[in-house]
């Protein structure tokens, strides 16, 4: 099991959390590039506010190492968040990896 938190800062006024259309191309953009570096296919996507931002959540199924990925990424200012939890396919969706999911909070 993995339980991740990552997050990367880009430069002013490439990407901010009011350029809907650009954080949708984004997000897509993103969660393709995550599905691809691992071999995976994406088996769930919605786009959801996080915290109050706008976000996306996806699930990443990865045949190749039999494991899936759980990401809940948003955009607050400039700064992308994710927060993932990595498990073997059966343990997937289990409480623990939904508690983490759910204690990220921005201070």
């Amino acid at each position: 099991m993995v339980y991740m938190v990552s997050y990367c800062d880009y430069p002013e006024y490439t990407i901010h959390e009011d350029s809907v259309e650009m954080l949708k191309e984004f997000f897509q953009a993103t969660m393709e590039q995550a599905a691809f570096s691992v071999g995976g296919e994406i088996v769930y996507q919605e786009d959801r506010d996080v915290l109050g931002y706008p976000g996306k959540v996806w699930r990443i199924n990865s045949p190749k190492s039999k494991s899936v990925i759980r990401t809940r990424a948003f955009v607050a200012g400039s700064r992308y968040f994710a927060v993932q939890t990595v498990m073997m396919k059966g343990e997937s969706l289990n409480p623990s990896s939904e508690r983490f999911l759910d204690s990220f909070r921005l201070l």
